[in-house]
């Protein structure tokens, strides 16, 4: 969390922003909305912002008492001392705070529209990547706020790994001005979007077109009818209970058998899957082996389970990515694995 110094102010004396900002040296003053000076220096500001360049070559206007103190154009802007803080010291010379929240990073964003700084700019959509992975709702708010499309496909992307509930119940996003002041409809998108990913993520596992060729003859997938006494499990095999329709293969029926714990694995990835359409929700080894503990297997089926969910991943991956990124205001949204964009 950004540490914003202290700007309380003391035994009803003027409140004094924290170094750098109390120069005696500097030859100008941002005054906050909330009445605190920032002594800067208007090179600093004129080089990052064209924005401030002009602010400072134009007379300011004369009626208003204390318009000139200490002998310095005030200059007096929209910002709080805590936002304005924050953005001086991003285009200051200085080090950077040590953490920048994804609200911080919006702030930022903001500031550098306004003011046209585009280091700041790159600054902003730095943080603001870095923090999809911690926080993706909230960056896709911001992001749809300030119109980032590739930040916004991100996040959403990213938002898939959160449980369906935890996407209506983010407890950050109750921090987030710029939830509260986007259009309803954009978030109601966000959260169809991964229900719709959830379905699609779930149908993988009820369904069998994309199952591997290469289980054949070796334990689990498609076995053949007249040849399946030395190959399943005579404890747990079972018929693939989503296809017991008979297949006509090779000039004789087949049916799809397996062991037990296969069945039950897609049954759970499936249950899952709707919440968390993710592979890497169904492909850890504890959730792959939960079951696979049937003493009459042969040898290897453990190994042939993590290959098989490997196979999984690889089409649930397929299948989300079809799900099209929900229209919002900011218009259609590029799939960021496509975009070419560096942010």
């Amino acid at each position: 969390m950004f540490a914003s110094p202290n700007l309380m102010p003391e035994n009803g004396q003027d409140v004094m922003p924290a170094a750098p900002f109390n120069d005696a040296r500097a030859d100008c003053i941002l005054r906050s909305s909330d009445g605190v000076d920032f002594r800067i220096f208007k090179i600093v500001l004129s080089l990052a912002s064209p924005v401030f360049a002009d602010m400072f070559n134009n007379p300011w206007p004369q009626p208003v008492s204390e318009q000139d103190r200490d002998g310095l154009q005030v200059v007096t802007v929209s910002e709080d001392s805590k936002v304005l803080d924050l953005c001086l010291r991003h285009l200051y010379p200085l080090p950077p705070p040590t953490t920048v929240t994804s609200q911080d990073a919006g702030i930022l964003a903001e500031f550098a529209s306004k003011y046209e700084a585009q280091m700041l700019e790159s600054m902003a959509v730095r943080h603001l990547t870095e923090a999809i992975e911690g926080d993706p709702v909230g960056v896709y708010a911001i992001a749809v706020t300030s119109k980032r499309k590739d930040i916004a496909a991100k996040a959403a992307r990213s938002s898939l790994r959160l449980s369906f509930s935890d996407s209506y119940l983010c407890p950050s996003c109750l921090l987030y001005p710029q939830l509260q002041s986007i259009a309803v409809e954009p978030y109601r998108e966000l959260i169809k979007y991964h229900a719709a990913c959830g379905d699609a993520a779930s149908a993988v596992a009820s369904g069998r077109e994309w199952f591997p060729s290469w289980g054949q003859g070796r334990l689990i997938w498609t076995l053949e009818c007249r040849n399946t006494s030395d190959l399943l499990c005579k404890t747990c095999a079972t018929q693939d209970p989503f296809s017991r329709t008979l297949v006509e293969k090779s000039g004789f029926t087949s049916r799809r058998f397996g062991p037990w714990c296969l069945w039950n694995y897609l049954h759970r990835s499936a249950s899952v899957l709707l919440h968390d359409p993710t592979a890497a929700a169904v492909t850890k080894q504890d959730f792959v082996l939960e079951f696979c503990n049937c003493p009459g297997c042969p040898v290897g089926v453990r190994e042939d389970m993590l290959a098989f969910s490997r196979i999984f991943a690889t089409e649930i991956e397929k299948a989300v990515k079809q799900i099209p990124i929900p229209l919002l205001e900011i218009g259609q949204l590029e799939d960021p694995e496509d975009s070419e964009a560096d942010i």
